[in-house]
This record gives structure tokens, sequence and C-alpha cells, in this order.
């Protein structure tokens, strides 16, 4: 995860520059990585919880929508940055209405799909769930995982007040308790198939990182890797505010969602 990967970095000039000046690693150990493992198995998959995900799944169907014919199929990458002023604009709706910027940009691409592929049940939209457990701050490693996040169909009419909608989303984590460990092979094996999967991922991840005695940042890139996934990445930085849409075009046309 983002700060498994500034970790490495720093340790390594660490290490680095106590082997020029012929000194001792003064790298700090950390708790083993091998803890979080043994607190998935203690917790993923039990039975409880996959007879709760098999009753949720059991309305789901996949979104889809027509592709136009590509000549060469490519990832592409769109960003919209949002001005500071409206960007203002959005934070204050945010407070009116209780919401936390994810929150509000999560509802916002809920309901652009259910209109965009035309969706008449409850769907998924997939979304990586932060996960480092106590006295991890300092570990190398993945620490989060892939939640199924349900959009309910009857939330998503026209007729029905934003509120709503915002209150089960806020309640929605919580709501599933310890029931929201399930991995990504039971998750395989209990969502139904679909030629394209969305995912949401909300980034405010911020590496300031002293390297060589030297105060540094560590910009993130994305990896175009995009096969039947389609992402939608709101990152936040201070007053900016960026939207990335991320897929491939021979699975899916975006016609200018982003706007």
């Amino acid at each position: 995860d983002g700060t498994g990967g500034a970790l490495i970095l720093q340790r390594i000039c660490q290490k680095y520059e106590s082997l020029l000046n012929n000194e001792t690693d003064k790298s700090v150990l950390s708790q083993p990585y091998q803890e979080y493992i043994e607190f998935n198995l203690k917790y993923f998959d039990n039975a409880s919880a996959i007879e709760q995900w098999k009753h949720r799944f059991q309305h789901v169907e996949p979104l889809d929508m027509p592709v136009l014919p590509k000549l060469h199929e490519r990832s592409i990458s769109i960003k919209k940055s949002i001005k500071k002023e409206d960007f203002g604009k959005i934070k204050k709706y945010c407070r009116q209405q209780g919401l936390t910027i994810p929150l509000l940009f999560k509802t916002i691409y809920g309901l652009v799909l259910s209109r965009y592929c035309r969706s008449q049940s409850d769907f998924i939209v997939f979304e990586p769930l932060a996960g480092r457990i106590r006295n991890h701050q300092k570990s190398i490693g993945c620490y989060y995982h892939q939640l199924p996040f349900f959009f309910p169909e009857h939330l998503l009419s026209a007729d029905i007040p934003l509120k709503e909608l915002y209150g089960y989303i806020k309640s929605f984590l919580r709501s599933l308790g310890n029931h929201r460990y399930i991995s990504l092979f039971q998750q395989s094996q209990l969502i139904p198939a679909s030629r394209i999967q969305f995912y949401y991922n909300f980034y405010s991840f911020k590496a300031d990182l002293s390297l060589f005695g030297q105060a540094s940042q560590m910009k993130v890139y994305h990896p175009l890797f995009l096969e039947d996934q389609v992402h939608l990445l709101v990152s936040t930085k201070q007053d900016d505010l960026v939207l990335n849409l991320l897929y491939n075009s021979a699975h899916f046309t975006d016609f200018e969602l982003l706007e």
C-alpha cells in the first residue's frame, strides 16, 4: 500500500547512508507482517459472514453498457481538475449534509452508473478498504482489501430523496460489522460474473519523506493495467480536487462521464 511503499524508500536510503558512513543501521524494527496475516485468518470468511454475503448477492445483477467499436484496444486515463472555488462549494455542501468528500463522490458515482448502465436491480461497485491494524503503522506490507459496495435499486430512483441514499451510504460499512472481512476468493465465488467491473477509490495519501537528510515527497502513479475494469479515482490535496477515470476502450465507452 502507499505507506508500505514510502517506508521501503525511506529504509533503503537509511540503510545506504549507514553503509556509506560505516554506521550501524538505525532503522526501527516494526511489527511483522505475519501478524496481519494471522489477523486475516481469524476474521475473514467465517460462516456467518459468507451466509450474509450470499443473501446480499441474491438480488445483484452485473452492470453493463454498449461499447462503441474500436479499431485499437487501449487503456484510457481521463482527468478533470475541480476549480478551487467549486471545490469550496462542494466542501460547504458536504458540511451541510453531514457528508465527507469520499462519501459524496461515491454517491454520485453510483447514481451516474445506474443511469449510464440503465440498471434495474441492485449492483456492486468495488472499493479498496484500508486495513492497517494497531501497532502496524511502520510496517511494510499491503494493508487493504477489496470490499463490494452495494447500491440498492430502490434508493437510486429519481423520486427518492437524496438524504435517504446518503444515510444508507454513511451507515453501510458500520452495518457490516465483522462481516466486512470477505476474501477475494469468496467474492469470486459469490458475485455474479460480469463483463466489466467498476471500482471507486478515494485517494488522499500523502508521503512526506526524509531521504538523505532532505525533505521529499512521493508521487503516486496508477498503472494502466486495465482490461475489464473501470476505475474512478478521486484525490484531494489541500485545495485541489482531481477526478481520474481509468478504463480500457475495448470494454467501456465513457460518453464524457466525468463531465
